[in-house]
């Protein structure tokens, strides 16, 4: 069976144009405000969109009374999902051999209702609820024989959209074959959706929430869309289940969460259990219309350091606290640029170009290494870096081993308190032996970066008025030049 795209968008659009033509004023209010118009060719292409994929639904389960069961693979994309009570099945000819194998006799007509529909530029999610009716001839009375609700992730690929995963679920008639592998879903995702990433703060944690105790049971597959989530754990790409999914046992003691409401991303900072072994994770969990798109963790696999952090108790309330009364609170563009020039003062060995509050203090690895005289892993006879201010510290020339950082990713703003969240890599080139240290005289360099290498860190901010008052940083040793999976030209360094 071929399907031939529906474009209604250049139909509405001209008979549109052909109506305000009609009219002796349109050319003048076309010229004197473009504004309006251009939303009105959005509406009208949203409203295409939301047609073509109304249809798209409706000729998908036409097929059940036509019995085509050759022709339901054709919409999906060659890799779609189709995920019925926890049966999944992957691949157009998996699915259409599915629906042969499952088919029954008699007139088959399924009826939608409470049909709802976000659209997202070439995405979209479809929440509903349908109803089978059979009848064993065309005269014999029609009765229920299942009920229940789905929620679709579909793509748009020249012209035309398909189902990129279909989770249906029975709320009734479900057949007793699959009660063993039946699973509750979450219902009326599409519903939760704000006109951006579909879910609030409360939404967000909730959902890292689920994917620990996800990963306590070891059991990816709970997590909606998991077949087609991109993972990576310390830059290495991996499916969602491999890694520390096979050996985390739960959180520790310390941890806090950043929520990027615009974006639909949740940040997890803190510690975890391993194996019996402490470590610190950094995660960045990126959903859209209730689906996992993304997760990117980094983990510190150093005991004595997580264990470190935990003794901190729990993270200072600052972090949580939202921005201050009467405090202008800065949009996403400043936070990141304020975040930036954090960098550029450390490369530049310059901390005064960078603005921290008078109160700064930086947490690294677990390690406090500012105003902090008792750490003393980087001491040097009697001069000490940790014991200086944010500033001095960052004017130290101690730091001049590191000979880049590239790229990065200024990746998660948390508008209401003030966090920005990003992801760099730190390059070098272990041809730094001695620092010059005014006063001080030459300082050699710990063993530790006397060897080419690359340290994946994830670092997370607190900005108030405009200033850098906290910093905590997560990270990993990695080979040198190791690349970032994740960036793209516009995201290298600024």
């Amino acid at each position: 069976m071929r399907l031939r795209p529906i474009d209604f968008i250049g139909d509405l659009i001209r008979a549109a144009a052909a109506m305000l033509a009609l009219l002796p004023w349109a050319s003048s209010v076309a010229l004197a405000q473009p504004a309006p118009m251009q939303e009105s060719r959005d509406a009208l292409a949203m409203l295409a969109n939301r047609v073509q994929i109304e249809e798209m639904i409706s000729q998908y389960y036409a097929l059940f009374r036509s019995r085509s069961h050759s022709d339901f693979g054709a919409y999906y994309i060659a890799a779609g999902i189709l995920d019925a009570n926890g049966v999944v099945r992957q691949g157009r000819a998996a699915i259409n051999a599915l629906y042969k194998q499952i088919a029954e006799p008699g007139n088959i007509d399924i009826l939608v209702s409470n049909v709802r529909i976000a659209i997202e530029g070439d995405t979209a999610a479809v929440d509903l609820y349908w109803t089978e009716c059979i009848s064993a001839t065309h005269s014999a009375v029609p009765h229920i024989v299942e009920q229940g609700r789905e929620h679709d992730d579909l793509v748009k690929r020249d012209g035309r959209w398909y189902f990129k995963r279909r989770e249906v679920t029975n709320d009734g008639g479900l057949p007793l074959a699959l009660e063993k592998v039946y699973k509750q879903r979450r219902v009326g995702r599409v519903a939760q959706a704000t006109a951006t990433s579909g879910c609030d703060r409360v939404c967000l944690e909730s959902f890292a929430r689920s994917y620990f105790e996800a990963m306590h049971d070891h059991d990816a597959s709970s997590i909606a869309g998991s077949e087609l989530t991109r993972y990576t754990e310390n830059t290495v790409e991996m499916k969602l289940g491999q890694g520390l999914w096979a050996t985390f046992e739960g959180l520790g003691t310390y941890g806090m969460y950043a929520a990027d409401i615009e974006s639909g991303q949740i940040v997890y900072m803190g510690t975890i259990r391993e194996n019996g072994r402490p470590g610190i994770l950094a995660l960045r969990l990126k959903l859209a219309h209730g689906v996992l798109q993304e997760a990117e963790a980094i983990v510190h696999r150093q005991g004595q350091e997580a264990t470190a952090l935990e003794q901190f108790g729990k993270p200072e309330p600052i972090w949580m606290a939202p921005v201050k009364p009467g405090s202008k609170q800065a949009t996403r563009d400043e936070l990141f640029h304020t975040a930036g020039l954090y960098f550029e003062g450390l490369l530049a060995h310059d901390g005064k170009r960078v603005p921290f509050s008078s109160d700064c203090n930086r947490i690294v690895d677990g390690e406090q290494d500012t105003n902090n005289p008792r750490d003393r892993s980087f001491m040097f006879g009697s001069y000490n870096p940790a014991e200086l201010s944010c500033t001095d510290n960052l004017t130290s020339p101690v730091w001049s081993y590191q000979h880049s950082i590239e790229p990065r990713r200024f990746a998660v703003a948390d508008m209401e308190r003030g966090l920005v969240f990003v992801m760099l890599m730190f390059n070098h080139p272990g041809n730094v032996t001695t620092a010059d240290v005014p006063g001080v005289g030459k300082v050699p360099m710990p063993a530790v970066v006397l060897r080419p290498s690359t340290v994946a860190i994830a670092d997370l901010f607190k900005i108030e008025n405009g200033q850098i008052r906290r910093l905590e940083a997560v990270s990993a040793a990695l080979p040198y030049l190791q690349p970032d999976p994740w960036s793209s030209p516009s995201q290298v360094a600024r």
